[in-house]
């Protein structure tokens, strides 16, 4: 994700999440660690764009 937001020029980076993170699917554990991505704000949209590309991408 950050290298797809590099390439596509939008200034980002990710933080660890503080605890405690909900699981995502109920009953199953949240993963050890989890990210967060911070992008700049007047990149916010270039960058959500690039994010739900790569997210179609990995659903096929």
């Amino acid at each position: 994700m950050l290298a797809a937001v590099r390439d596509a020029r939008v200034p980002a980076h990710a933080v660890p999440a503080p605890r405690p993170v909900r699981a995502l699917i109920p009953g199953e554990c949240p993963p050890a660690a989890v990210w967060r991505l911070w992008a700049g704000s007047t990149s916010y949209a270039k960058a959500e764009d690039v994010l739900m590309r790569l997210l179609r991408e990995l659903d096929t």
